[in-house]
């Protein structure tokens, strides 16, 4: 499925839920149901497998939502990508369906990778800078370590990248170095 129909499935949702008022409820269960789905490949391929009739794979997903008590709406949506043959799209549908939701919820998320583990200091600085810089309520810090940046770090929030790494800064600096003496050569 393409992230446009993700992104169509999400939005949808994501309305309905928001004027029903169960917009955090329906997101814990879809972030749920997703990790149900990764963590147990049988119960994914049972459902995504045609050869299995509609009915048996609806009675499985019925069960499988029963047991884990999630809203009607969300029940209501599984059921619909199942009738549509659109199960196996629903973890794109998710990733949308959370950035619907952080933006109504005023939450960004943020990707920073640094060259060592960062203090609780540091990451406490980092998240009331993020805060200033997009004007949110919320920032979620998801964090990893890359050896090769030498030292600084490089965050990503949403398609902006703040890089302040020193192999950035050394690779400028190279770059300027050689663009000075191609110059003076010339």
């Amino acid at each position: 499925m393409s992230s446009a129909v993700a992104k169509r499935y999400a939005k949808s949702l994501s309305e309905l839920a928001h004027d029903e008022g169960c917009l955090e409820d329906v997101a814990k269960d879809l972030h749920s149901l997703r990790t149900l789905l990764k963590e147990s490949e049988e119960l994914s391929a049972a459902l995504g497998n045609p050869s299995i009739p509609m009915a048996e794979r609806a009675a499985v997903m019925a069960a499988v939502l029963g047991k884990a008590k999630v809203h009607r709406i969300t029940k209501n949506f599984v059921s619909l990508l199942l009738d549509n043959n659109r199960l196996s799209a629903l973890s794109g549908i998710v990733d949308a369906f959370e950035k619907y939701y952080d933006e109504r919820i005023g939450r960004v998320r943020a990707r920073v990778c640094s060259a060592a583990p960062l203090d609780k200091d540091t990451l406490a600085e980092l998240e009331r800078h993020l805060l200033e810089v997009t004007g949110k309520k919320q920032v979620l810090l998801e964090t990893e370590v890359d050896p090769d940046l030498v030292g600084g770090i490089v965050t990503h929030v949403g398609d902006l990248v703040f890089d302040g790494s020193i192999r950035t800064q050394l690779s400028l600096l190279q770059n300027k170095l050689l663009s000075q003496e191609s110059a003076a050569q010339a």
